[in-house]
């Protein structure tokens, strides 16, 4: 992965994290930004290591 390609995907969450300004606790808040990192974080994870098997048991060749 590219610095580009990691910057791109971190920008397709800003507008989500910004919308995450009008939530009306800080509960709901933390919430939302710990489930968009999250979602950023196992995104990044798949780019990173490939996706995952569909078999989680099946061995690579």
């Amino acid at each position: 992965m590219t610095e580009s390609e990691f910057i791109e995907m971190a920008r397709a969450k800003y507008a989500d994290i910004n919308r995450l300004n009008a939530s009306p606790s800080l509960l709901e808040y933390e919430q939302g930004f710990v489930e968009l990192w999250t979602e950023l974080g196992r995104a990044v994870a798949e780019k990173n290591l490939g996706a995952t098997p569909k078999d989680r048991r099946k061995k690579k060749d």
